[in-house]
């Protein structure tokens, strides 16, 4: 399962080269210490610290089409799954999820199909960008490599933040191999440290 849901577009990512905005909050590798860098969305909805070493992906024709702008991380793989982070901005009027209470009955709604061994936590709420968001965690499976007679089933961990604010949802989401979701949690916690809606322009822009 793939915690983009009903956004994967039809046209192919572009693969982001670092640039001045991006490589200004760049930290060193040091002593083992991760390194991160500033990202700020070209549209201006968000901006906050990303892994410097995951690769970033938008596509930006079907963020228009779909009124929905993505960001996509993504990290190391464990079991042949790849660690994600995945940032969504739904404007206001947007008609996937028009609010967070309608995300949210999205997600814990009973679908046709019930997967065996699958869990989802109670939601929660924190603060997050100023404001307060309200999230959850999921256990639940992916296959790998898709599209193959040998698929395999992988046990995976999805974590979710749902942010209201007047102009819009924003979804920021997490997902991991079970394994290996500790490991890579610290970078999905530095974005949520350093999320920050509609910042103001930088200076010369």
């Amino acid at each position: 399962m793939n915690i983009r849901m009903l956004l994967a577009p039809a046209a192919a990512f572009v693969l982001l080269q670092p640039g001045p905005a991006c490589a200004k909050g760049a930290a060193a590798k040091e002593g083992g210490m991760a390194s991160y860098k500033e990202y700020r969305l070209k549209e201006g909805f968000f901006a906050c610290q990303v892994p410097a070493d995951w690769a970033a992906y938008r596509d930006e024709t079907g963020d228009r089409r779909q009124n929905a702008y993505v960001l996509a991380l993504t990290g190391p793989k464990d079991q042949g799954i790849a660690a994600q982070i995945i940032v969504t901005y739904y404007p206001s009027g947007n008609k996937l999820f028009p609010s967070a209470d309608a995300y949210l009955a999205r997600q814990f709604a009973k679908g046709p199909v019930k997967i065996k061994g699958e869990t989802t936590s109670a939601v929660s709420t924190f603060p997050l960008g100023g404001s307060t968001a309200k999230g959850f965690t999921r256990d639940t499976f992916d296959y790998t490599p898709p599209h193959s007679m040998l698929t395999r089933e992988v046990p995976v961990r999805q974590e979710r933040a749902v942010l209201q604010s007047e102009k819009g949802l924003f979804v920021l989401g997490f997902s991991a191999s079970r394994e290996s979701f500790a490991r890579h949690r610290a970078a999905y916690q530095k974005m949520l440290d350093t999320f920050r809606p509609f910042p103001p322009p930088q200076a010369g822009n």
